[in-house]
């Protein structure tokens, strides 16, 4: 019988894949982290608050305030292909660059060479048929066929794996290899991982999903001269000691939180809840290229606020609890460019409240990126369409949300709508629905809308809908819809 721990790590590494796929061909990481209800109780809805999309649109948010090199921002990848075990291997098609590869052993990695182009992998093992025990058990060598991916750039790997320094250093030889994830007990970041990784040439992202770090390992992460953004979901070992390790990364310009406040997940042993107080935010004022923050899950009060380092253009924040109308305000000394709210907890009042503050610090800003978790009200649309730098719009939206009083925006050129019904109903008729995005039209710069759907029941929007919504925008404005 497979461990069920087991499969429900596999569909949470699933829908982290899915994120950063979402990244990979958007440029938006948090796209599938804005498309259902979070629980602030567990993990999976700070870090699967939705996580089920496969997107195919343009690129920005956060890595916008990272800057790179043109080696460290190549061409868009296009979506995943999935590809499952050893047949599909030897029949996909020779010209695929991005592959998720499901159902694989160690022995299928040599079949990788048939893929010339290959550009980004994620690797899942197979669950059954002794395929966890065959990864767990990998040597060095497995990882060998990798590095003759000359093209590879993005790599995740499975979870089964027990990844060694020896590992790690086989891996150095993929010498174009910019983001890497690692997830639970994989690897643990002390100080003998992060000296492997920095003989990596080309990495520049790190993102660790439920995977145990130290405040040795941290600090050694100092000395990878490329490294600019780092990632950690819920990591066992986040505490005040390792969070001032972080704080000494001089080279991150990124640094993203997701699940603070929660237990680690899935059941892995680790230090107990944890989150951040202002004191220990005070330290990221100490990282000199800190231009990129995402603090999702735990408690945003206007201390807090007040903590954050004053040189920060991108800001993401998603608490459990509600934001106070004064946390809004003590936003307004950050010179933000990016701004993202995610969906909102508390009641009617605390939202309005909430509402109302932020559109007094959306007037104070010059956004040229702005998010909005909670489905809006015609007062923050109405500001948004106000600023005149603003080209990436993401809303929460439900069909009920009149989108007319964007019209006047100036420089808008994508919509991203996050569907957030709340409760089981029939989805509207395609010509209704399609009606509401009529206004768009009048949004001369306005070039791509994207709808990402995450209900597969009653609700579901089919391609009926998506024709019609498409049609209703006419060949100017590009729709797609993501289910």
């Amino acid at each position: 019988m497979t461990d069920p721990t087991i499969v429900a790590r596999r569909a949470a590494v699933d829908r982290l894949f899915e994120t950063h796929l979402a990244e990979a061909v958007t440029g938006d990481p948090l796209a599938t982290l804005r498309t259902r209800r979070s629980d602030p109780q567990r993990w999976f809805a700070a870090a699967a608050v939705l996580l089920g999309a496969l997107v195919a649109v343009a690129s920005w948010w956060m890595d916008r305030s990272v800057r790179q090199t043109p080696a460290q921002a190549p061409a868009r990848l296009p979506p995943a292909t999935r590809v499952d075990g050893t047949a599909g291997l030897q029949s996909a098609a020779a010209e695929l660059v991005n592959i998720d590869l499901r159902e694989a052993l160690p022995g299928d990695l040599p079949l990788l060479s048939r893929f010339p182009g290959l550009r980004a992998l994620r690797i899942d093992a197979r669950l059954a048929d002794g395929g966890q025990e065959a990864w767990r058990r990998a040597e060095p060598v497995a990882l060998v066929p990798l590095a003759d991916c000359g093209g590879l750039e993005r790599l995740t790997l499975p979870a089964a794996m027990r990844l060694t320094p020896a590992h790690l250093r086989e891996l150095a030889n993929c010498r174009r290899l910019s983001t890497v994830s690692f997830s639970f007990d994989s690897l643990t970041l002390d100080e003998g991982t992060a000296a492997a990784l920095q003989g990596w040439p080309a990495l520049h992202t790190l993102i660790l999903v439920g995977t145990r770090i130290t405040a040795a390992g941290v600090r050694a992460l100092g000395a990878v001269a490329g490294l600019q953004r780092l990632d950690l979901y819920t990591p066992p070992g986040l505490d005040e000691s390792t969070f001032e390790a972080l704080s000494e990364l001089e080279n991150v310009a990124d640094l993203r939180f997701y699940g603070l406040g929660n237990e680690p997940v899935l059941g892995a042993a680790g230090s107990p809840a944890w989150e951040p107080t202002p004191a220990d935010l005070e330290l990221l004022a100490r990282m000199p290229r800190l231009h990129g923050l995402v603090l999702y899950g735990g408690i945003l009060e206007t201390e807090h606020v007040n903590a954050l380092p004053p040189q920060l253009t991108a800001l993401q924040v998603g608490p459990r609890r509600p934001i106070s109308p004064a946390a809004f305000t003590a936003m307004r000394r950050l010179p933000l460019r990016q701004l993202g709210v995610g969906p909102l907890p508390g009641t009617d009042a605390e939202l309005a409240a909430a509402t109302a503050a932020a559109i007094d610090l959306i007037g104070t800003l010059r956004l040229q990126d702005l998010e909005w978790g909670t489905p809006p009200t015609p007062e923050l649309l109405r500001a948004a369409a106000g600023q005149p730098d603003l080209r990436k719009l993401s809303l929460g939206w439900t069909p009920d949300v009149a989108l007319a009083p964007l019209c006047t925006a100036r420089a808008l050129d994508w919509l991203a709508l996050y569907d957030r019904t709340p409760e089981p109903r029939p989805a509207p008729r395609p010509d209704v629905l399609a009606a509401t995005f009529r206004p768009l039209r009048a949004i001369d710069s306005l070039a791509l809308v994207t709808l990402f759907h995450p209900y597969s029941d009653s609700r579901q929007l089919g391609e009926r809908h998506r024709e019609a919504i498409a049609h209703e925008l006419g060949s100017r404005i590009r729709f797609t819809l993501i289910r």
